[in-house]
């Protein structure tokens, strides 16, 4: 990273995100789906949102007519969509009392939206042959190597913007995916970030070379943030198994290893391929390819519902295997058989060449199944039941195979992910094959997305593949507010998901009171009693986020 990368971040670094004014004043956005919000004010029946650009806002006489957003909302924010990249704004609000008069008028504030180049067409192309929005929930698709987030038109929703060399375009950041909580996490080489939307780093964990911690181990393929606030990610170092009579005979492959990192950066937990898959697997494969160096290739792992299990897959092994978290122990491995003596793996040959395999509830996996292992492969997307015992096999419940019509050709030879979304369809990126897919389990394709770039030396057309992507319903999916007037406190889910929310009143410990769920805009008013509670905190099931309220 350079010192430029850095400098860019702290700009961000110095706002108050606690404020209860959105868009903080000033504020320079990365993305155009804004968030408004003011302080709420008492005996207001509804709110109107006035925003407009820069120039236009000069113009007082004309004002009405020139407001590029005008949102009525009940509450004292509410979300615009589509503002311009590369714009200044100005907004204020006005609140009405029960008798639709103007009872509430905010000052002027200012903000802008950083200029985007992911938006320029004469660099970036997208087409689009399928888009069934009847079949499918509205929402972004993040897509990884091209650093944005987009709706379902194309169009760019976020972005991070190209701000040095050192995050070389359109390759770097890889596995960017948003969490119930907001907060961001992406990969690049010998770095790991987890950031929040407006680009602050709020996590971090920095390898090297120049300044080693214990050795050179690079980040790869997968990070995922845990339920307990911890960080996970695939690393891989040098490693050799070697032959003390023979040094010729000493083979050599990238050790892939899992490691936990806490919140302050510490490493809690790891577990290293070289410690505990059997090596003479790998001195087999090695005599029988008459190889000294072999792949082994880790690019995913994902936990079951009981977080005691881990579930790591290894591409060019063609294997996938169950580690119990606590033992460090393989409890299963599924796959192709790797030699005679590989009796412990539970065998098959449905898939070759794998990516990004996740664990559902009841044992099942989903996976990209790129299966390219000849001239003739087809790659596909793989939701399989897996054995338990040896007498049971290997269930296909869905798949879907790339060569469903004629625009692309169906084969993928690396990168791709799926994704099982709430609403049961499949969120596909086929990897080099370049195209972003929404596919029903009836295989009916709902929506699809190709990304092409052009490139000036030579002066080609190519396609724009990505390495993962992932779905959020918004920029704020689990966004709410909370607020205390004279005698109640009342909350409202402003996101864009339905949230469940817990009260607990805090004295000597959290006292649980109730719970609610509210659906997006629903709101809910709670009677406190002052003379038994003093504070309390109402707690986020979905985003795992708190907000405190003083009584007294």
């Amino acid at each position: 990273m350079t010192k430029r990368f850095y400098i860019f971040f702290l700009l961000f670094i110095n706002y108050n995100f606690n404020a209860q004014i959105l868009p903080i004043q000033n504020s320079i956005l990365n993305y155009n789906q804004v968030l408004f919000q003011i302080k709420p004010v008492e005996k207001i029946k509804y709110y109107e949102f006035n925003v407009s650009e820069d120039y236009y806002f000069e113009d007082k006489l004309n004002f009405k007519n020139k407001t590029a957003f005008k949102h009525i909302d009940s509450t004292h924010s509410t979300i615009v969509e589509n503002l311009r990249f590369g714009a200044a704004y100005k907004w204020k609000v006005n609140g009405y009392d029960s008798t639709d008069k103007l009872a509430y008028e905010s000052s002027i504030n200012t903000f802008s939206i950083m200029p985007c180049e992911y938006c320029d067409t004469k660099k970036y192309i997208f087409t689009q042959s399928y888009n069934d929005s009847t079949l499918y929930k509205n929402g972004l698709i993040w897509c990884d190597l091209y650093h944005c987030a987009i709706d379902r038109k194309g169009n760019v929703v976020w972005q991070f913007p190209i701000i040095n060399k050192g995050i070389e375009k359109g390759r770097a950041l890889r596995d960017l995916r948003m969490y119930p909580s907001g907060d961001l996490t992406f990969i690049t080489d010998t770095n790991v970030f987890c950031i929040n939307k407006d680009l602050e780093i709020t996590w971090k964990t920095l390898h090297d070379k120049g300044k080693l911690i214990k050795h050179y181990a690079n980040f790869h393929h997968c990070l995922r943030k845990l339920d307990n606030n911890h960080f996970m990610v695939l690393q891989a170092r040098p490693y050799q198994i070697k032959n003390k009579k023979d040094t010729s005979l000493t083979i050599s492959y990238d050790d892939d290893f899992l490691v936990e990192y806490d919140e302050s950066g510490k490493e809690v937990w790891s577990w290293h391929t070289s410690e505990h898959f059997d090596n003479n697997l790998l001195k087999q494969i090695a005599t029988t390819s008459n190889k000294r160096k072999i792949s082994l290739h880790a690019n995913s792992f994902s936990f079951d519902e009981s977080g005691n299990n881990i579930y790591l897959n290894f591409r060019d092994l063609n294997r996938i295997i169950k580690i119990n978290k606590r033992t460090k122990k393989i409890v299963s491995q599924y796959g192709q058989k790797l030699s005679e003596i590989d009796t412990l793996v539970f065998q098959t040959n449905l898939f070759n060449k794998q990516h990004d395999v996740r664990i559902l509830p009841n044992n099942e996996i989903t996976m990209f199944n790129n299966f390219s292992k000849d001239s003739n492969y087809v790659s596909s997307v793989l939701h399989l039941k897996l054995p338990q015992n040896k007498t049971d096999e290997f269930k296909i419940i869905w798949e879907f195979k790339l060569n469903f019509d004629s625009i692309t050709n169906g084969k993928s030879d690396r990168l791709g992910s799926v994704e099982l979304l709430e609403n049961g369809n499949y969120l596909i990126c086929t990897g080099e094959n370049g195209r972003l897919l929404e596919v029903t389990k009836d295989k009916i394709p709902v929506w699809d997305a190709m990304l092409f770039e052009k490139i000036t030396n030579p002066n080609k057309v190519l396609k724009f593949p990505q390495y993962k992507i992932a779905f959020s319903s918004s920029l704020y999916p689990f966004n709410f507010y909370v607020y205390k007037t004279t005698n109640e406190i009342k909350i409202c889910n402003e996101g864009t998901e339905t949230d469940t929310y817990v009260f607990f009143s805090k004295r000597k410990s959290n006292n649980k009171l109730f719970e609610i769920t509210l659906k997006p805009n629903e709101r809910f008013s709670y009677n406190f009693n002052k003379s038994l509670e003093k504070k309390l905190i109402i707690k986020s099931i979905k985003s795992n986020t708190s907000k405190e309220i003083k009584i007294n």
